[in-house]
C-alpha cells in the first residue's frame, strides 16, 4: 500500500522545497514532512535526503544562534522518507535579531559530513535563511526549519538571504550580525547583488516585471558597491 497521511493530520503551507511531499501537523503536536526521491547527487544543493540526514546526524542540535527542531523520528520506505519533528510555535523577530542569530551561527564550528552542500568558500549556512523559515524561539536563539540546503556556504550568505527578504539596511544588519565585518559585508554585497540582478534579469522577460525591478532599484547601492567589490 502507498504511503499515505493520516486523516486527521491537519496539512500545513510550509516546505515548498523539491523533494517535499507533504507536511502535516499531528494532533500530538508533530509536525510531519514527507520527502519524496529527487535529486540524488549528495553535493547537489537540492539533494532529496538532506533534510533527513540533518536531523538524523544532529549537526544542528545545538550549534549556537540557530538550530534546527528536536527530531522524534526518520522512517524511511520504498517509495520516500518520513520525517517527524517537534513542532515550533512562531515567535516574533525583528530582521536585526535575526541577523545576530545568523552571525553566531556562522562563527560556530560544525563537523562536514559528506552530504552537505559544497563546493564553495566554507562558512555554516542555513541555506534558505527567509524569515518564513526562521521561526522559533530558544531564548535569544532560532529554530529554523526547511534546512534542506543546509552547508557551508560563502561567508554572509544567511545575511545576504535576510537582507533580499525585507527592507532593514545593510549596515543594520551588519551591525547585529558582527564577526569580521569588512569580510562579511563583501559576501553580503556580492551575493545580494548578483541575486538581484539575475531576479531583475529574468522578470524584464515576463509580461509584468513585477516586485523583482522595484527591489533592484531599492538595493541599487549594495549592486554598486558589489561592483566596486569586483573591479
Amino acid at each position: 500500500m502507498p504511503w499515505q497521511p493520516s486523516p486527521d493530520w491537519q496539512p500545513l503551507t510550509a516546505g515548498t522545497g523539491q523533494a517535499t511531499g507533504g507536511v502535516w501537523l499531528t494532533p500530538d503536536e508533530q509536525v510531519v514532512k514527507r520527502l519524496v526521491p529527487g535529486i540524488q547527487d549528495p553535493r547537489h544543493h537540492a539533494y532529496w535526503e538532506r533534510q533527513a540526514l540533518v536531523a538524523e546526524s544532529g549537526v544542528v542540535a545545538t550549534t549556537p544562534g540557530l538550530r534546527s527542531p528536536a527530531c522524534l523520528a526518520v522512517e524511511r520506505d520504498p517509495t520516500g522518507i518520513t520525517l517527524r519533528m517537534a513542532y515550533v510555535p512562531p515567535a516574533p523577530w525583528t530582521p536585526v535579531a535575526l541577523a545576530a542569530a545568523l552571525g553566531r551561527f556562522a562563527r560556530s564550528s560544525v563537523t562536514e559530513p559528506s552530504w552537505v552542500a559544497r563546493d564553495v568558500p566554507r562558512t555554516p549556512s542555513h541555506g534558505d535563511a527567509h524569515p518564513i523559515n526562521l521561526i522559533g524561539r530558544d531564548s535569544d536563539d532560532v529554530l529554523a526549519i526547511d534546512w534542506e540546503q543546509f552547508g557551508l556556504a560563502p561567508t554572509g550568505f544567511d545575511l545576504a538571504c535576510l537582507l533580499l527578504a525585507g527592507n532593514t539596511p545593510l549596515d543594520d544588519l551588519l551591525a547585529a550580525h558582527a564577526g569580521n565585518t569588512d569580510v562579511v559585508r563583501r559576501g553580503v554585497t556580492l551575493i545580494a547583488a548578483y541575486t538581484t540582478v539575475s531576479r531583475a534579469a529574468w522578470s524584464l522577460t515576463q509580461p509584468t516585471p513585477g516586485n523583482h525591478v522595484n527591489q533592484f532599484l531599492m538595493l541599487s547601492n549594495v549592486v554598486e558597491e558589489a561592483a566596486g567589490h569586483i573591479a
